[in-house]
């Protein structure tokens, strides 16, 4: 199965330079439009100092995350880290202005760019109100990346009418069909005008179908032949790997990421990192947020791994895993969540 490259796409990067010249900007678009991956490139390129930082999942805690936001500025300035984590999530005006305080007096040079991936899956209102206060009063050379897959969690008007804010859509994410060419020839895969063209109207210019299209195009499914995602899914990904592989995956899909200690634990599976690590250098749908030390599964397989996931006694079981592995480290809201699943409370 080929890895899925990247390209470097000059258009988007010219969008993506009003990340300058905003202290917010929004990049909103669904799942597998390749947000992460166009902003993290573009920073790249750029050698933009990046803190970078991620909400794992909608269990995500205030606290949680503030954990790990202060970590990552620890990259930059150990003491602000140290404060930020004395501190707290703010939970009323002054510490939100102590929180600030404290950002503004980090070293860091111009242009740092903060990033919060996932953001659609911050549920504390807390989190999100602290977000729109420190925008307002964030330095002109400090910026706030947010990527969401919608922002029905922010209220950005205010932030907006005061030209704070920038929203990029998904639009400015969808390939072109010149786009579509040339990630062809990155990924040394031919196709004709013709076939770039019906790529790109069946596709839409969402780089995940893309790819998906791509790979079932070499073993012979013409594009719009497989009638759903789901099946193409299973055609050109699932079905690729072997029995034990294939229990492996749909045994991940209950967690939402998760480190691989936590994967051996909960799928009682030996070589699970040795199996992380394949699939992750074999399939561009298995990543590893080095920032948080865990592993996500895109969505796109995901969803189709819950779905293929029928056997209820064995879900109920990985579930109570999972519900033990939380309560193990105090995190008993969590760990509640999935016990309930498991049926054992």
């Amino acid at each position: 199965m080929k890895k899925r490259k990247t390209l470097k796409r000059e258009r988007v990067n010219r969008e993506l330079t009003s990340i300058f010249k905003y202290p917010l900007t929004i990049v909103e678009a669904p799942m597998g439009y390749g947000k992460t991956t166009a902003v993290r490139e573009f920073l790249a390129l750029k050698g933009t100092p990046v803190i970078w930082t991620s909400f794992l999942s909608e269990d995500d805690t205030a606290s949680w995350f503030w954990e790990r936001l202060a970590a990552e500025i620890g990259k930059f300035d150990e003491a602000a880290e140290r404060r930020l984590k004395s501190l707290g999530v703010p939970a009323d005006t002054p510490q939100t202005t102590m929180a600030i305080s404290i950002i503004n007096e980090m070293v860091y040079k111009p242009n740092t760019t903060l990033v919060i991936d996932d953001f659609h899956l911050a549920r504390s209102m807390r989190v999100t109100a602290l977000f729109r206060r420190f925008v307002m009063e964030m330095p002109d050379d400090f910026h706030i990346v947010i990527l969401t897959r919608d922002t029905t969690n922010l209220d950005i008007t205010e932030l907006s009418a005061k030209g704070l804010c920038n929203v990029v859509s998904q639009n400015m994410l969808r390939f072109t069909d010149s786009e579509i060419r040339d990630y062809c020839a990155l990924m040394g895969f031919t196709a004709g005008e013709n076939e770039i063209r019906k790529i790109g109207d069946y596709t839409g210019g969402w780089i995940s179908l893309i790819y998906l299209i791509m790979l079932g195009m070499e073993r012979g499914i013409p594009v719009g032949r497989n009638g759903t995602i789901n099946e193409l899914v299973e055609k050109v990904l699932y079905n690729a790997y072997d029995e034990r592989i294939q229990r492996f995956l749909l045994r991940l899909s209950v967690m939402d990421n998760f480190t691989a200690e936590q994967a051996v634990f909960v799928t009682q599976e030996a070589k699970s990192e040795e199996t992380l690590k394949k699939l992750r250098r074999e399939n561009a749908f298995i990543a590893f947020d080095e920032a948080a030390g865990v592993y996500k599964i895109h969505n796109v397989l995901l969803d189709f791994l819950r779905g293929k996931q029928k056997d209820e006694e064995e879900r109920a079981a990985l579930y109570g895993r999972l519900g033990e592995w939380h309560l193990a480290r105090r995190e008993y809201r969590t760990a509640y969540g999935y016990l309930c699943r498991a049926g054992e409370t």
